[in-house]
């Protein structure tokens, strides 16, 4: 399934008016009543540093969608984990709940290109393990949400795409720059956003928003600003 950027945010986000443009964050609602675990992966690759994301916004936006909704939360029932696509060479941190000053922190903080990267381009492996750990939650409510262009090199084709159907939630794929692939858009439990460097300051930071504020009750979408 497909999502596409006016379904993701409020309908004015979709008009293209004169004047700075940036995307304003919605409210983020109330703590959700079960456990929500939200799994995010990043990837590295020299595709992304170099060309698709050089300026790094994918972890920037990341960071103000964290500490946005981590404003607002006052229980432990949400929780993050912070993976990569160079999984197990850089290790994952979480889940942290985002009510606790220090976890929202350590989060944030890890939200940048780690030193130790290769820069892999296969997800296989640290979808593998996001599946894994999102298993020992049967309980929860499970998301992942994974920023990359998707221009993978995992071996054989069709692995992170088999590893992505395996995961036991929604998998939210925030493809930045370059065309969804068709093998992406084709899966069950996959939303699609896909963002490009004409779009506003925000809609990364949005893309994620979406899916933490999924099961937050009260929580409002993202809307576009002119700023005259």
């Amino acid at each position: 399934m497909t999502l596409l950027p006016s379904q993701l945010l409020a309908p004015a986000i979709s008009h293209r008016g004169s004047g700075t443009r940036h995307i304003a964050l919605g409210q983020a609602g109330r703590d959700p009543i079960a456990p929500s675990y939200v799994f995010l992966c990043f990837d590295d690759s020299g595709s992304l540093t170099s060309g698709h994301d050089p300026v790094g916004a994918r972890y920037t936006e990341a960071a103000r969608a964290l500490t946005h909704v981590g404003a607002a939360a006052r229980t432990d029932t949400q929780q993050v984990a912070l993976y990569r696509f160079d999984h197990p060479h850089v290790t994952p941190i979480g889940p942290l709940p985002l009510h606790k000053r220090s976890s929202l922190r350590t989060l944030v903080h890890a939200l940048r290109p780690p030193a130790d990267s290769a820069g892999a381009s296969t997800l296989a492996p640290a979808m593998t393990a996001m599946n894994t750990a999102a298993e020992l939650y049967p309980d929860a409510d499970r998301m992942a949400v994974v920023f990359s262009d998707f221009e993978l090199l995992d071996p054989g084709p069709s692995r992170p795409y088999d590893t992505m159907a395996a995961f036991p939630g929604i998998v939210h794929a925030v493809v930045m720059n370059a065309i969804p692939p068709p093998e992406l858009c084709a899966l069950d439990n996959v939303v699609v956003t896909h963002v490009t460097s004409a779009d506003p300051p925000g809609r990364l930071a949005a893309a994620l928003a979406h899916t933490l504020t999924r099961t937050r009750h009260g929580a409002t979408p993202a809307r576009l600003v002119n700023e005259h």
